[in-house]
């Protein structure tokens, strides 16, 4: 009886202890995922920022343009001037994000032809505006030759943001599962403990003698000491 006791109570606190020891290894594993995932959802964030970065500075680039077709200021090309020498590093920075994805990749091969045709207009309606007047800029503007570049950007940019947003809501999903299953695997692990400690607790017949042992006086021995001279 107190063999089999003896087993159940080593049973109770290994089995316990393994379940412990596999909670923790799952956690980790998928505490690693949910970090890959975090990182992979901020990696996408940061290249719709870098794309709609571009249509913002492609938009402050034309802002200056017409502020000096229409008044010849020269102050008015700041934004223009700001926006040239930006466009390449935001550009740049987009391919670098993106260089993981081919699709991205020959995306982005086909929108820097556009971004530059889309400069070259601006710039050449800039020249005109100042060698020939405003008429000569005037025309090359109702050709509507830069709008409809500037309309091609878009969509291709929109075209990138469409895949992006594809990605970040199945990242977005990747997280919320891992999330869930190492949630899941905590809880249902640490029940499990909790049952088999309970299935292998000692019975209470038992329990009650072991107590009443603990509680009893111990039995002097008598003691073998020669008793003294004087009682001889």
């Amino acid at each position: 009886m107190s063999w089999t006791v003896a087993r159940k109570i080593g049973v109770g606190f290994t089995v316990p202890v393994a379940i412990l020891i596999v909670i923790g290894s799952v956690a980790y594993r998928t505490t690693n995922r949910l970090i890959e995932a975090s990182h992979q959802v901020s990696h996408t964030y940061a290249v719709l920022t870098d794309l709609e970065r571009v249509v913002s500075t492609l938009k402050d680039a034309e802002t200056g343009q017409r502020g000096y077709l229409l008044t010849g200021g020269e102050r008015f090309l700041e934004p223009y001037s700001a926006a040239i020498q930006g466009i390449d590093a935001d550009l740049r920075d987009v391919r670098k994000l993106t260089a993981d994805n081919p699709n991205q990749q020959r995306r982005l091969d086909a929108l820097e032809p556009l971004v530059a045709a889309k400069l070259a207009e601006l710039k050449e309606t800039i020249d005109l505006r100042k060698q020939k007047g405003f008429e000569a800029a005037l025309a090359v503007v109702q050709t509507e030759r830069g709008k409809k570049v500037m309309d091609d950007v878009r969509r291709s940019i929109d075209g990138m943001k469409s895949e992006e947003n594809q990605l970040l809501e199945q990242r977005s999903q990747g997280a919320e599962a891992t999330a869930r299953s190492t949630l899941l695997a905590i809880v249902a692990g640490t029940l499990a403990a909790f049952v088999i400690v309970s299935l292998v607790r000692p019975p209470r017949s038992w329990r009650r003698r072991r107590s009443r042992r603990r509680g009893r006086p111990r039995k002097r021995r008598p003691s073998r000491r020669p008793p003294p001279p004087w009682t001889r």
